[in-house]
């Protein structure tokens, strides 16, 4: 992991590097920028290169082997109207967490952000279903690219020419980081099943298919939808000076930044379970006899105990101490245990089961964090009653490893 994340870091200072050094020179010769705008921008350059180093890793890990998972799930189907009902709701799912697409929403000031992310996630999701329908029913790749775009200049006629360019730019969402690893691995993934001849050649081309639905959808928006004047508001940079001033911006503005990719991941999060759940592609027994002993750490970290310190750091081990007391656990049992507070733990988990219980987790905690009365609702707590007693029937019972 550590040579991938080393091999994911020079990527992006490859990419990051030379516009970085454009810049320079641009603030040396023909556009002069103050000494703390210009740190600023190295700080972010700094923060950019390493962010996307993290990144792709976290693409080439995740989205990549999802993706190739669901595609071949959905291919062994021969239920039809669930493959298209499937693709395109991971279509417009894996849109919405798109960052290009909320760049793009933020610049187009005359359309609401939710309009204009719904409108190009819902292209993308209708056309990921018809790609998906052409590697299926092996439809030239040429013929449906010919009739999509012809469609295009059809609409361009009748669309408001303030939404063209628009409806174009648009059509780039579907090259973001996101967007294409999962698409093009969704691509690999129905197109393995196949057992003809040249049905690698079917993986490709669900990028091309899928930028078109942004841009017919937004030259749909400029026919049906009339939006108001609105301005563009140009972005202002507080002044800086020193270098506190410079961590001050970095600090105030990362709350905000941590929620864009909060919203952003949860989406993918969900899209995760759901297909766990869906196809069952795990070993409930052993998901049942680890999640219900997680946090089997036996103490209440509230409580003023110095011992309680970092309770997220280190009750992870405590609880599988403790649960190997009481119970017998195979190693994916323990993995879900020791695991299940990822990233705060360093390690990630193991097996599916583990990861499973890791993203739930999350998830629970998230919205015991900002709901008020978290489990009040009665559906809630019957739910919650029902895993319980299954989870402790699993526990009782004789153990199978």
């Amino acid at each position: 992991m550590n040579e991938k994340l080393k091999e994911k870091v020079k990527e992006s200072l490859s990419s990051v590097l030379p516009i970085t050094l454009i810049v320079l020179v641009l603030s040396v010769t023909l556009v002069p920028m103050e000494i703390g705008t210009l740190a600023l921008f190295l700080t972010g350059a700094v923060l950019l290169i390493v962010g996307m180093g993290f990144f792709q890793l976290g693409a080439e890990m995740s989205m990549t082997p999802l993706g190739e998972g669901v595609g071949k799930t959905l291919a062994k189907r021969e239920k039809v109207l669930l493959v298209v009902l499937v693709a395109f709701a991971l279509g417009t799912i894996i849109t919405i967490a798109e960052p290009d697409l909320q760049v793009l929403a933020n610049q187009v000031a005359s359309i609401p952000n939710n309009v204009l992310i719904w409108t190009v996630a819902v292209g993308v999701g209708v056309f990921l279903a018809l790609a998906v329908l052409r590697i299926l029913f092996r439809v030239s790749l040429a013929k449906c690219l010919l009739a999509a775009y012809a469609l295009l200049f059809v609409l361009t006629l009748f669309s408001p020419k303030e939404f063209l360019a628009v409806a174009f730019d648009a059509g780039g969402v579907t090259t973001g980081p996101i967007t294409v690893p999962f698409i093009m691995a969704l691509g690999v993934g129905v197109s393995a099943i196949r057992s003809t001849q040249g049905h690698d050649d079917d993986s490709f081309g669900l990028v091309a298919l899928c930028s078109v639905g942004p841009i017919l959808m937004v030259l749909l928006l400029g026919i049906f939808y009339h939006p108001t004047d609105a301005a563009y508001s140009a972005v202002e940079i507080a002044p800086v000076v020193t270098t506190r001033d410079v961590a001050r911006q970095f600090a105030l503005g990362f709350p905000g930044y941590a929620e864009e990719v909060l919203l952003s991941i949860l989406p993918i999060v969900a899209v995760f379970v759901l297909f766990q759940l869906l196809t069952r592609c795990y070993r409930r027994r052993q998901l049942l006899r680890g999640a219900l002993p997680h946090d089997y750490f036996l103490y209440d970290w509230h409580d003023p105990d110095p011992s309680h310190r970092l309770h997220g750091f280190h009750h992870p081990a405590r609880a599988l101490g403790n649960a190997l007391q009481d119970f017998s656990l195979d190693p994916v049992e323990q993995n879900i245990i020791l695991r299940h507070m990822f990233p705060l733990t360093p390690i990630p988990p193991k097996y599916r089961e583990a990861i499973l219980v890791c993203l739930v987790d999350k998830g629970c905690s998230l919205y015991e964090v900002f709901a008020r009365r978290p489990y009040s609702n009665w559906r809630i707590q019957a739910a919650w009653a029902l895993v319980l007693q299954g989870a402790s029937i699993s526990l009782s019972g004789p153990h199978n490893s």
